[in-house]
This record gives C-alpha cells, sequence and structure tokens, in this order.
C-alpha cells in the first residue's frame, strides 16, 4: 500500500515539474511518460493500465485538446510496458531505453493522427514533430536513470 501512496504522490510531483520546468526546454523529458512506463514495466499489468489511464486524464487536461487522445493512449502504453517488461529483462537499461522509445513514438503518432484527422492542423502537426524529436531523445536517454532512481525509491527487487 505504501508503494502505491509514493507512486501516485510521485505522479502529482511530476506533474508540477512537467508543467513548470519541462514546459520550458525542448530538451526536458517527459517525466509522465516514464512514470507509465515504469509502471508498466515494473508493476502488474492493472495496476499499470489503471496508473496510465490516471496519467493520461491528468495530462491530457493539462494540455489542449488532447485528453480524448491522452486516456485513450496511455493505458495502451501501460500494457505495452507491461509486455514488454516481461519480454526484456527489465533491469537492463538497453530494454528501458527501447520500451521508452516505443512508448514515446506510439504517443507522438496519436498526437499527430488526432491533429491531422480531428483538427486539420498541418502547421501544428509539424510544430509537434519538430519538437518532439527533441523530447524524445531527452526521455529515451533519461529512462535507465529514472528507472535506476525509481526503482531503488520503491525498493523493487531484481
Amino acid at each position: 500500500m505504501k508503494k502505491i501512496i509514493v507512486i501516485y504522490f510521485l505522479l502529482v510531483l511530476s506533474v508540477i515539474v512537467q508543467v513548470t520546468v519541462g514546459s520550458r526546454s525542448p530538451w526536458a523529458p517527459d517525466i509522465i511518460l516514464l512514470m507509465v512506463v515504469f509502471e508498466g514495466i515494473f508493476r502488474s499489468g492493472a495496476e499499470a493500465i489503471i496508473f496510465a489511464f490516471i496519467a493520461g486524464f491528468i495530462r491530457g487536461s493539462l494540455s489542449f485538446g488532447t485528453i480524448q487522445v491522452d486516456v485513450f493512449i496511455f493505458p495502451i502504453i501501460g500494457a505495452i510496458g507491461f509486455l514488454e517488461g516481461r519480454i526484456f529483462y527489465r533491469h537492463n537499461p538497453i530494454a528501458q531505453a527501447l520500451i521508452t522509445a516505443i512508448a514515446i513514438s506510439v504517443v507522438m503518432a496519436a498526437h499527430m493522427f488526432c491533429l491531422k484527422n480531428m483538427g486539420g492542423d498541418s502547421a501544428g502537426m509539424f510544430t509537434v514533430s519538430v519538437y518532439d524529436w527533441k523530447t524524445l531523445l531527452g526521455t529515451v536517454i533519461s529512462a535507465p536513470v529514472f528507472f535506476f532512481l525509481l526503482s531503488k525509491l520503491l525498493q523493487m527487487e531484481e
């Protein structure tokens, strides 16, 4: 129970950091997505999907018009993280970076699809794709360090 309270507290803290600090730098990692991928890799599938739904709802609520995409796509990311965490050795930094790269690519593709089909915003789609490659790189590079620190904080066994 203590781990669940800590992980949800960290979600709220990551939302605050993402909104205040992360929005100022294009190289800042997507901390909320890292939390979802971490839940998928290191926790059970049901916990990961519930956590991802809540994280997607919070993230979508704070951005402009992406709540329907985030609420739908984040639980899928949680499930993908869970499945890939069972296929690969979950404490391997390369596997963690690969799973994170797949997750953020799926989120970027879903946002671009939403902008193109629902809003018809081609200029916005270009802005998302140019901005997000920096976020993708920052998130993938920081994933192994983030997962290591979080697994130590939550005392996840190998």
